[in-house]
């Protein structure tokens, strides 16, 4: 909502918002953001609510400058790293399952909710495309794996690997 009338072309108060750098500069009447002060920053007195109710401090008790500046700088989408590789039988299950979840969120099902199990997620993602069916053995065995039940042996290994196999096919397909 503020960068609208603090962009570049029309900078009211010669404030702009439209970039972390110019926001953190300030305008004319100087800095309005004080990193790590929201309690001396102007910005914090100055919000203003959509519906054009003004934000009073009272009114945002526990409310961080990080949050009441959240909005005004696009978020860059967060890279997911894989697991590292370690040579172990439980480090390739982990990156097969990593590569299942990159896998669903390529095809539209979205990666893992932090509260959603291994098995909910797979769940989910079944009931909305049966052909990831077959990605049971793969998503069985790292749950094994991840609470602490047991390490997977080459047999499980292999059935995993075979699992995302079928489903990377299934679905590029």
């Amino acid at each position: 909502h503020c960068v609208a009338c603090h962009q570049e072309g029309h900078a009211k108060g010669g404030l702009r918002l439209d970039s972390k750098e110019s926001a953190l500069k300030g305008g004319k009447d100087g800095p309005v953001i004080i990193p790590n002060s929201a309690d001396k920053s102007d910005m914090y007195r100055r919000i203003t609510l959509p519906e054009g109710g003004a934000l009073e401090r009272a009114d945002a008790a526990g409310l961080g400058l990080g949050e009441t500046l959240g909005s005004l700088f696009p978020r860059r989408r967060s890279r997911r790293r894989p697991p590292r590789e370690d040579g172990s039988a439980a480090a390739a299950l982990r990156v097969l399952y990593w590569r299942l979840l990159a896998l669903a969120e390529r095809s539209g099902h979205g990666w893992r909710e932090p509260s959603e199990t291994p098995d909910e997620h797979y769940r989910r993602v079944v009931g909305r495309d049966t052909r990831w069916g077959a990605a049971a053995p793969l998503v069985e065995t790292f749950e094994e794996l991840r609470y602490g039940e047991r390490d997977p042996d080459r047999g499980a290994l292999a059935r995993a690997r075979d699992a995302f196999a079928t489903v990377e096919a299934a679905v590029r397909t």
